[in-house]
């Protein structure tokens, strides 16, 4: 099945405008496997997990968009390689190229942004909005990282939050820290139970 949106732009040459409408389509794929309620739309192989998996109601639009997907459930990706190694994990959701890309089992993680949540492999429950926002996390969980680069350097920390660019940007194994601010803890690195503002 098909759907398709138009999609309008204007012009203006020489004194006159004009509209150009084009339809975007999108085709949507469906299996009688045990599974239910699951799209994909990528490119070659990448799009044919939807044949392969036993979880339900995965959504993947994006050349290798959750192209290792067995029997997770509840996923979305939109972005080349979105939740590429993503098997089993569940409730995930990411917007981006290369967000989330090396997850697995982790469930009930966010990224929003090109290269958000990138390493994560088992951790949980993590929401990373902006480029390159928690990184290098890989098993932390709990953490909320909002601006370009917040967060970039955890690994396994927990409970962080930081809000700006580069907040808590070197914090690595540090645990419940909160940084609002641009480069806010920039230097923090394993200390926990800090707050910085500004």
């Amino acid at each position: 099945m098909s759907l398709c949106c138009p999609h309008l732009t204007s012009y203006n040459m020489n004194k006159f405008s004009f509209f150009l409408v084009t339809f975007i389509c999108l085709n949507i794929y469906s299996s009688d496997n045990s599974f239910s309620g699951s799209t994909a739309e990528g490119c070659g192989e990448s799009s044919d997990w939807y044949d392969q998996v036993t979880g339900q109601f995965n959504t993947g639009a994006g050349c290798g968009a959750l192209a290792s997907l067995t029997s997770g459930s509840d996923n979305s990706a939109f972005g080349a390689s979105a939740l590429y190694s993503n098997t089993e994990g569940s409730g995930n959701s990411a917007f981006g190229s290369y967000a989330l890309y090396f997850n697995t089992t982790g469930n009930y993680n966010t990224a929003s942004g090109n290269l958000a949540l990138y390493s994560n492999t088992t951790g949980d429950r993590n929401t990373a909005s902006g480029y390159r926002a928690l990184f290098n996390n890989t098993t932390g969980n709990g953490n909320t990282a909002t601006g370009d680069r917040a967060l970039t350097s955890n690994t396994t920390g927990y409970n962080n939050t930081a809000s700006s660019t580069q907040a808590l940007y070197n914090n690595t194994t540090g645990n419940n820290n909160t940084a609002t601010g641009t480069r806010a803890l920039l230097n923090n690195t394993t200390g926990s139970n800090n707050t910085a503002s500004g």
